[in-house]
Order: structure tokens, then C-alpha cells, then sequence
């Protein structure tokens, strides 16, 4: 019993099979439990772990006997077993073996025949790692099969003693006789065996052009005996018209004595025009000059396998959502493709798409609404089709389209440019229109990469240059930014080692002022984290950052700012410093951890820091998830004493509701708004009102990255309440700081020069 076959089996697992049934355990179960076929599932070699429900009904053995080893010397016997563990080897090699006929037995030592298709599901690290059996019992069709060549043998020596008969005709009229009442005598045995049969029988002369069927053969497709003519050509206008050629191709090559038997599927239309899958097997008599002179088979209805099949096939290869072909698929249609085009020297292309912006969709309107705006900007493409693209749905909001056989990167491009037009236009998802567009990164085989890994590497670092200039274009891969991917992966390596190894020695924290728009007294300040690497050097958070959020990094180091941020502010109480808030920064990753409030309140209790000089930084990315949980996170903090700054508000899909709605006790306006404030009237009618918004609300409001005497001229008068920027001061260390703390005012520039 060799299981393999290429699948997914839908469906990465399905980043494992076992990643199917951890992220979605209720619904894989119930396909596997409710299918009528059998359905065994490895891991690695030999270690079961699953063995379904009809599998259970059908030999009686209970999973949990099976599971693990405990299949072996009960499911099989020695000899099938040899057989599976080299199936074993061969799979965890990629080596995958067809459909297949074997057995297995039941709790009583009785041996059922099954039909075997396989599928393979691959590890993160693309290596065979769950392998899926799944069978048809197929014994009764093997009772019938034997009944069948027992006929065509009875059937073959009736036709070799008529050739006898027919030789000895002019001497041996008597026995002809006799011979002609034995064959009457069979031929009705041989009826009343066919009507016992759920097989339907043909039989062709082919010299007088006499064709009949059998009853079964008629009811198969809804007929009664009467209603479908005993003809060739009325059997043959029943097979689907896609179907047709094949089966006259497999009919002449078998007639021309080029295959020993007739075996074809065709799908053949009922009384009420439904169509069936049928499975046609026949084999033809011969005379002397090796001219077919009769020709007899059976049909077998396999319309509930194929079905099975195909559905199976569905689940394994093609995005449920979606209906695009899924990873896995596109995978194995790249690597046909790579060969083809390795062999003819040809050049084909990836275009690896991310829609921009779909996550903050997906977080302010649902992940229902975000999937049927993924339904939609599918359709979107329908119209891109050609013979040689293929789009794929990778997972989330990535497509990958594989063009295949193209003579320049031009029709790349402009295919590329096709995708984002088609994108130009409102989607109208659940009666709210949204607009959505995407970041296209290309590669071309074989001068961007020679396998697959390399290229889909190559085609997700160009599609992020795309969105690193703006998104909403497409960018093609240059060595440049294959150098750029390399940098990324080698600061991530660097950063990881620092947090684990040196946090203390490599990380800092430094502080930004916050001043009084009116006074210039200082009123608060915002921790930010400095990196110093020995080597290195300075690394600027523009760097790491985002890499810290991409991988979970982030919080720690969120973590790690708090505890030195409450630690400055008691040793600088301890000296007699008079204190002022300090802002940190908490990232939507660390905000959506359960146990934020009790980290924070942990490390205030450590530090015997109280609650009103430690203020929280949130953006509202942050919360927009689960609203009702941020909410009471958010009021568990004011209660504590700790005031909660908005950051960022206005950038992205802000909400005048949640604005409402959340606890904030301060607004900051970012610096994109301060940037063009002093000489664009529309962004100083858009800080002004943010300013008024928040103080109708109760409000203050700080204003980020305020850096020239123009801008801040434009705030007081809109009556902004504190400022923050490199106007008053950059941030700095905390010995630099500690001359701040007796000023009653900070002047201008003042403290850019300590």
C-alpha cells in the first residue's frame, strides 16, 4: 500500500495536514469522518494518526488500536507491510506512485480489496511530511471483475469450438449441431449470470454489424429494456461530445491489436439528460488474418468515485474561497514549467501580488468582509485570462501568476500594469464601498532565479520594493535588491542576537521633551529605543523597527523600554529631580497580548513607580481587531493612573467612533500633517481640526516633529496644547536631560546643543 500521490491536500499543513486539523479542526475532521472512503493519515514513516470513521466501520478496528503502530500485523500482513515501508522511503524521497489496487484486513483476518489514491502534504521547509491514504473498497467490483473473465473465457471457448465447427462444417454437420444446442444452453446461463450482475454488458459482432446491451446496461442510464435501441450508433450519441474522440481513439487502437483491452472513462448521458461517469472495458476476438470479428465488454457506473475523486482533488489543489488554484498546485505547475522550459529554452515569469493595505480591511470591517472583497478582486481578474497565465492564490490577500513562454519582460510589465487598472474602481462589499490596490514584484526565469525557491525569494523581495516606493506599482528584481534581502536577513540574524545576548550593552533608551505650545515649559517626554551595535554602529529604528514587527521581536524590546523607562524615572526621583510623564510606545502586537495590563503593573509595583508618570502610546491599528477587549484593557489602565496617548490618528483608517468610544486622554497629531502645515492650507485646516476634535472630546493634543519656528506659530494659534520635535530638542540620552529638569523653559533649539 504505497501512499503518496502529490496533494495538499487544501487545503500549508493543510501547512501540514496536521495545520489543517489544528486551524481548522471541526470542519477537517467532519470531511475525513464523513467521507465514504477510507482515509489513513501518516506522519513520517509508519506513525498513523488518522484512521476515520468509515475506515473503522469497514474493518472493524477502532482508531485508537490503529494509531501510532498499531497497525502493523493487524491492518496488513508481512508482505504488504515490506511494501508500504518502501512507499514510506520513496515518499520521503518525492518519489510518487500512481493510483493503485491492494488489501487490507478486518478485525476478523478477512481481506478486503481497496483502490488507492495518495497524497503528500509538505513541511514550512517544503519537504514531505503527512502522507494521506485514501481508499475505495472495491471488493464486490473485484467479485464481479472475476465473474467477468470467467465469462470471457466460457465465452472465448464457445467461439473457439464455432471456429472448429465451422472448419469441420462439411463433415461434421451432427456435431455442429450438438455444438450450436451447448451454446444456447450457456449463452442463457450466461444471461441469468449478467442480470444477477450491477455491470452492464456489450456485445458487438463486428462482420454483421449486430449490437446489443444488456438490461443492466440500459438501466445503468435510465432506460428501460425497450427504450434504447440495440445500435452502435445509438450508444455511441450518448457519450458526452468531449468524450467522444478518446473513446474512438482507445476503440481503434484496440482494434488495430495495439492494447490487449478496451478501458476508457466516459461520461454518458442519461433519459434526463443528466450525464454519468462510465467505465467502458472490452477486448476483441480476432480471426485467422487478425481482422476483429467480435468485440464484448461491460460498463460500470463510477460516478460516486469520480465525484469522490474530484472533490478530493478540489480540497487538496484549489483555494476553498477563492476556487484559484492553491499553493500547492501552482507549485507543481511551475515546476512542469521550469522543465518545459529548460528543455526548449524558454523564458517564463512570476508576478508575486499583495493587495496593499487589505489588513487594516480585514481588521476595521471583519475577516467576513475582507473575504468577499478577495471573491471580488478575483473576479477582477477573470478578464486577464490567456492560455499561458495562471493566477494562484497563495494565502491572505498574495496571488502569484506564472506566465509561461514569454519572448521579453515587456508583456510582464505589461500584464502587470493590466492587473493594477483592473484594480481603478470601487468594491462594493456588503453595501460599503472600499477601494484596494496592489504591489507587484517580477521575475523572470531563468535570470532572476533556476528553481523555485530562489524565484519565489526573488519575486517577494521585488514585490516589497513595490511597496516601499508607495505600493500601487509593480518593480522588477535587480541584483540591488537581492543584496538589499540579504542585508534585511542578516540585521534580523544580528537583532536576534542582540536582544538574547546583549540587550543591556546594546540597546538604550532615549528621551524626546515635550514642551508647553505657550510656556516652552517641559511637560512630559517619549521614550525611544536607540541601537548601538559594536560593529556596526549606530542602526537607526527605520531599520530594525519593522523587522522587530514583521517577526515578533517587537515585543520584547517594547518590554525592555518599560522597565528601563520606570527604572530612569526612580533613580531620577531618587536624585530629587522633579518628574514629568514619559510616554512608551506599545505596538498593536504587544497591545494584543492578554497580559499587557499585568506586565506593566508588574514592573510600576518592581520599580515603586507611581501609575501618573508612565503614560501608554497606542495607534489605532491597535484596537480596531476587538474593540469591546480594547476598550476594557484601556480602562483597566486609566483606573490604575496611567493615561493613554493616540498616535498616528488621521494616517489610517481612522474613526471618529472609536475616537470617541476609547479612553484617550491625548491626541498626537503625526508629523506628515506638521510637515506642510506652515504653507498648505489644507493641511492646516486638517490639524485644525484634529485640535478642535480633540478638545471637544476632552482631549490634549501633542503635535510630532514640529522642526521649524513657522510651524509652531501656526499651532499656537490653532491653540495646540504641548509640542514635540527637533524645533525644541532631539531626543536625547538621559544625562543629557537631567539640565532640562531645573529650566522653566525650554528655548528653541536649546537643547539640540547639550
Amino acid at each position: 500500500m504505497h501512499i503518496k500521490n502529490t496533494s495538499q491536500e487544501n487545503h500549508n499543513n493543510l501547512k501540514y495536514t496536521i495545520s489543517l486539523f489544528k486551524d481548522k479542526n471541526n470542519l477537517a475532521n467532519s470531511i475525513l469522518d464523513n467521507a465514504n472512503l477510507i482515509i489513513l493519515v501518516w506522519k513520517g514513516s509508519g506513525n498513523l494518526i488518522k484512521f476515520n470513521n468509515y475506515a473503522q466501520k469497514l474493518t472493524g478496528f477502532k482508531e485508537i488500536e490503529m494509531l501510532g503502530n498499531g497497525w502493523d500485523g493487524h491492518l496488513v500482513d508481512d508482505v504488504l507491510k515490506a511494501s508500504m515501508m518502501k512507499g514510506f522511503s520513496d515518499l520521503s524521497k518525492d518519489i510518487i506512485p500512481p493510483p493503485h489496487e491492494t488489501y487490507v484486513f478486518d478485525k476478523a483476518g478477512h481481506k478486503i480489496d481497496v483502490f488507492w489514491s495518495n497524497s503528500v502534504l509538505y513541511d514550512e521547509k517544503r519537504k514531505p511530511s503527512i502522507f494521506i491514504a485514501m481508499g475505495t473498497d472495491i471488493s464486490n467490483r473485484k467479485i464481479v471483475e472475476k465473474r467477468l473473465v470467467n465469462s470471457y473465457k466460457t465465452l472465448k471457448m464457445l467461439n473457439d469450438r464455432l471456429s472448429l465447427a465451422q472448419i469441420e462444417l462439411s463433415t461434421r454437420y451432427e456435431e455442429l449441431k450438438f455444438s450450436q444446442e451447448s451454446l444456447k444452453e450457456v449463452e442463457e446461463r450466461f444471461r441469468l449470470a449478467l442480470e444477477g450482475s450491477k455491470d452492464g454488458i456489450w456485445d458487438w459482432k463486428i462482420k454483421a454489424n449486430k449490437f446489443s446491451l444488456s438490461t443492466q446496461c440500459k438501466i445503468m442510464l435510465g432506460y428501460r429494456d425497450k427504450e434504447l435501441n440495440d445500435t452502435l450508433s445509438s450508444w455511441l450519441k450518448l457519450i458526452h461530445k468531449d468524450d467522444i474522440e478518446s473513446f474512438q481513439q482507445a476503440m481503434k487502437k484496440h482494434l488495430c491489436k495495439q492494447t490487449l483491452f478496451l478501458n476508457i472513462n466516459v461520461r454518458m448521458k442519461t433519459k434526463i439528460g443528466m450525464y454519468k461517469w462510465i467505465l467502458i472495458r472490452g477486448k476483441a476476438i480476432f480471426d485467422n488474418d487478425n481482422s476483429p470479428i467480435r468485440m464484448a465488454g461491460s460498463t460500470t457506473d463510477i460516478t460516486s468515485r469520480r465525484k469522490n475523486e474530484e472533490t478530493i482533488y478540489k480540497l487538496a489543489y484549489y483555494d476553498s474561497l477563492t476556487n484559484l488554484p492553491n499553493r500547492t498546485l501552482f507549485n507543481l505547475k511551475l515546476a512542469d514549467e521550469l522543465k518545459k522550459s529548460l528543455k526548449y529554452n524558454t523564458q517564463l515569469a512570476l508576478l508575486y501580488m499583495d493587495l496593499d493595505n487589505f489588513k487594516s480591511i480585514n481588521d476595521t470591517f471583519g475577516h467576513h468582509f475582507g473575504d468577499k472583497l478577495l471573491i471580488e478582486v478575483t473576479k477582477s481578474f477573470e478578464c486577464l485570462m490567456r492560455d499561458n497565465i495562471i493566477i494562484s492564490r497563495l494565502g491572505g490577500d498574495e496571488f502569484m501568476v506564472l506566465i509561461s513562454d514569454i519572448h521579453d519582460i515587456t508583456y510582464a510589465c505589461e500584464l502587470s500594469n493590466e492587473i493594477i487598472k483592473s484594480l481603478y474602481r470601487p468594491f462594493i462589499i456588503n453595501s460599503t464601498s472600499v477601494f484596494v490596490t496592489t504591489s507587484i514584484g517580477i521575475v523572470v526565469y531563468p535570470n532572476d532565479g533556476s528553481d523555485i525557491e530562489t524565484l519565489l525569494k526573488n519575486a517577494d523581495a521585488a514585490m516589497y520594493h513595490a511597496k516601499s516606493l508607495g505600493k500601487n506599482n509593480y518593480q522588477l528584481f535587480s541584483t540591488e535588491l537581492n543584496a538589499k534581502l540579504v542585508e534585511k536577513m542578516e540585521l534580523e540574524k544580528t537583532l536576534r542576537f542582540a536582544l538574547l545576548n546583549r540587550k543591556e550593552k546594546e540597546f538604550m533608551v532615549y528621551y524626546q521633551p515635550q514642551v508647553d505650545a505657550k510656556t516652552g515649559e517641559l511637560v512630559g517626554m517619549e521614550a525611544l529605543v536607540r541601537w548601538t551595535h559594536p560593529k556596526r554602529g549606530f542602526i537607526s529604528p527605520n531599520q530594525f523597527i519593522p523587522i522587530a514587527e514583521e517577526t515578533g521581536l517587537i515585543n520584547e524590546i517594547d518590554e525592555f523600554v518599560i522597565k528601563a523607562t520606570c527604572k530612569q524615572l526612580r533613580q531620577w526621583q531618587y536624585q530629587g529631580y522633579k518628574l514629568v510623564p514619559v510616554s512608551v510606545n506599545i505596538s498593536a502586537n504587544q497591545f494584543k497580548q492578554q497580559n499587557i495590563f499585568n506586565k506593566i503593573k508588574a514592573i510600576l509595583d518592581e520599580t515603586e513607580i507611581s501609575p501618573k508618570w508612565l503614560h501608554i502610546e497606542i495607534t489605532e491599528s491597535a484596537t480596531i481587531s476587538d474593540m469591546n477587549l480594547a476598550t476594557k484593557i484601556l480602562n483597566r489602565f486609566k483606573a490604575l493612573g496611567i493615561k493613554v496617548l493616540l498616535d498616528d490618528f488621521g494616517t489610517g483608517y481612522s474613526s471618529l467612533n472609536h475616537l470617541k468610544n476609547l479612553p484617550i486622554n491625548t491626541l498626537k497629531i503625526d508629523k506628515s500633517f506638521i510637515d506642510r502645515i506652515a504653507y498648505e492650507e489644507s493641511e492646516k485646516a486638517i490639524a485644525h481640526t484634529l485640535i478642535e476634535l480633540a478638545h471637544i472630546l476632552n482631549m490634549d493634543v501633542i503635535a510630532e516633529g514640529v522642526e521649524t519656528e513657522a510651524q509652531l506659530e501656526v499651532l499656537k494659534a490653532q491653540q495646540c496644547d504641548k509640542i514635540q520635535g527637533y524645533l525644541f530638542s532631539k531626543p536625547l540620552p538621559p544625562d543629557k536631560l537631567e539640565y532640562l529638569f531645573s529650566r522653566k523653559q525650554i528655548s528653541i533649539y536649546e537643547a539640540n546643543e547639550l
